[in-house]
């Protein structure tokens, strides 16, 4: 099971390296969600 997830992390980092808008896209849904100002300011 934990070398399942490994992989599945570091296949998810990869694509998160060569897609940079999806990445910025995850960021932004992220920081829309936090309800702690300090924790959202960037």
């Amino acid at each position: 099971m934990i070398p399942i997830l490994m992989v599945s992390f570091a296949a998810a980092g990869f694509v998160l390296a060569w897609h940079p808008t999806l990445l910025q896209d995850i960021f932004d849904k992220i920081l829309q969600n936090v309800s702690d100002p300090t924790l959202a300011a960037r």
